[in-house]
């Protein structure tokens, strides 16, 4: 009787404790998930910026070895590093350097000692970090150089583009063969000299310092990146989960059981909660004004996507849309986009005569054979005429130049508008305007918002005009959040722009009531002191 109470005693315990047990497992398990997830996420987005980075700094390098050492400051050479410079993107400049001293480069040729480098990797490139030059004092560059010289400036910012806001998030670039930082940002570092990498995995996560840390080695190039977050942030959201699993546990015994199995199931990869929100209609439309900035009209919008899961928690597009990329998702979440924008906005668009609305395309999307014909129907279907639909070649991805060329054909004869999105920050270069039929460019955020800071924001700008100019190419600007951007962009002759000086992304119903009017907070056109010669309006149908 004894032994028989005492294993009923102990069954008791168990069916309370083993409730409690496996809730905390749970717990632990999601928190550890989902924070290992995030700087997976992170990592990655870091890993392929660098790569971009280094085949522009790669390009550039091949480009100027057409000047011997000798004669890398000649004019000629100077006006060659600038071409190189433009279509280079995400480079801030090219120059030359030599006994620790930048001599010249495509942002001016005033020479400027920059010390020795801060380390020198195993293929003999010299990186030093953190360097200000005269042209750009506010905004400390990473200076690469080959054994011969030739130089290549970036700005940081561009590398950790997936959260600007967020500066203290640990997040780097690390040499693979020296374990040299190459850059890093947060207030934490690590010692990678002494951190054992498994040189068999090309990534992995780890605890270190207090922190989870994921690397990602890159397959072509001689670095890795990485990205951290405090090993506090899993334990705070462990606790949370636990103080909701805990009482569960206690109520519902082994049915807490399976609804912990259930929710950490549920909780999969962003990539396959995203093919889920894909099928599940998740994602909606918003719409940013796209201004003539002489008169405040709303000429047109840009149409952005937006994902919401069920539970309110709104994800980031520089989360999904990578996402979407990396695992052959982009031509689902494009046309998810086409579809509710000319559900929303067909009615509106095909009454107004000279309002358009611009929708990203990508590579992918444009070299399905489907595309076209099927966005040339939906346009019959919606009333809508296609010159008020205008296409942006985004460049996130590689563009497949000589398979994309046959598409916009197609639909620039139909009677769509095609440009180039965020120009001067992806694969964009000469070549690439050269041979794709184009109507327009959009001036990327990064150079407007340097505009009226510093003098490389309106030398990038003066660039862009001067090959649009030639090109016949109407301009646009994005992320215009001043009235000193909007009066230094109208004195270039650039009319059209968007940004939150004069709306931020609205919904369909907003978008709509808000056509009528003048953009909110705008004031009255800037004065400007010289006349400037009007650029040809393509979109407007001006000149």
């Amino acid at each position: 009787m004894r032994v028989q109470r005492l294993v009923h005693r102990l069954a008791a315990v168990a069916s309370i404790v083993t409730p409690l047990l496996l809730a905390l497992t749970a717990a632990h398990q999601m928190s550890w998930h989902d924070q290992t997830q995030r700087t997976t996420v992170l990592a990655e987005v870091a890993l392929d910026r660098a790569g971009q980075i280094t085949e522009q700094i790669n390009h550039a390098f091949k480009s100027m070895h057409v000047y011997a050492p000798s004669q890398a400051c000649s004019k000629a050479a100077v006006d060659f590093m600038r071409s190189v410079d433009l279509s280079s993107g995400l480079l801030q400049g090219v120059g030359y350097l030599t006994r620790n001293a930048l001599q010249c480069s495509s942002l001016g040729s005033v020479p400027t000692h920059v010390g020795p480098p801060d380390f020198i990797s195993a293929s003999g490139t010299a990186f030093r970090r953190g360097r200000t030059l005269a042209e750009a004092r506010r905004s400390p560059l990473l200076l690469v150089s080959n054994p011969e010289g030739y130089t290549a400036l970036v700005h940081p910012d561009l590398l950790f583009s997936f959260d600007r806001t967020d500066t203290t998030q640990p997040e780097g670039i690390i040499s693979d063969s020296t374990r040299d930082t190459i850059l890093s940002r947060g207030a934490t570092t690590f010692d990678w000299h002494n951190i054992p990498l498994d040189p068999r995995k090309d990534t992995d996560t780890f605890v270190e310092s207090g922190h989870i840390v994921t690397w990602a080695r890159s397959e072509r190039w001689d670095h890795f990146a990485y990205a951290a977050v405090p090993r506090a942030a899993q334990t705070a959201q462990f606790w949370e989960l636990a103080a909701l699993l805990l009482p569960v546990g206690l109520l519902a015994g082994l049915a807490c059981l399976f609804l912990t199995l259930r929710a950490l199931a549920s909780r999969g990869s962003l990539p396959a909660l995203f093919r889920s929100a894909l099928k599940r209609g998740e994602i909606s439309t918003v719409y940013q004004p796209i201004v003539d900035m002489r008169s405040g009209e709303w000429v047109g919008a840009e149409v952005l996507g937006r994902w919401r899961r069920p539970n309110g928690e709104l994800i980031s597009p520089d989360i999904f849309v990578p996402i979407a990329e990396q695992h052959g998702l982009i031509r689902q979440l494009t046309n998810a986009v086409v579809t509710s924008a000319l559900a929303e906005l067909g009615a509106t668009v095909a009454a107004r005569r000279h309002f358009f609305l611009s929708i990203n395309v990508t590579s992918t999307d444009l070299v399905a054979p489907d595309f076209a014909p099927g966005l040339i129907q939906l346009c019959l279907q919606h009333g809508i005429p296609p010159s008020a639909i205008h296409l942006e070649v985004t460049e996130r991805i590689e563009v497949k130049l000589d398979a994309e060329l046959d598409s916009i054909a197609m639909l620039r004869g139909a009677g769509f508008q095609v440009g180039i999105d965020d120009f001067g920050v992806g694969y964009s270069n000469l070549a690439y305007l050269e041979k794709l039929s184009l109507d327009y460019l959009k001036i990327d955020r990064a150079f407007v918002a340097g505009l009226a800071r510093t003098s490389f924001g309106g030398q990038v700008i003066d660039h862009i005009i001067d090959i649009a100019r030639t090109r016949r190419l109407e301009i646009i600007a994005e992320g215009v959040e001043t009235q000193e951007q909007r009066a230094a962009l109208v004195a270039r002759g650039v009319f059209l722009a968007q940004g939150w000086l004069f709306a931020k992304a609205l919904p369909a119903t907003l978008l709509t009531e808000g056509l009528a009017t003048l953009c909110p907070g705008l004031s009255e056109a800037p004065t400007v002191d010289a006349p400037v010669a009007p650029p040809v309006h393509l979109l407007t149908g001006t000149g």
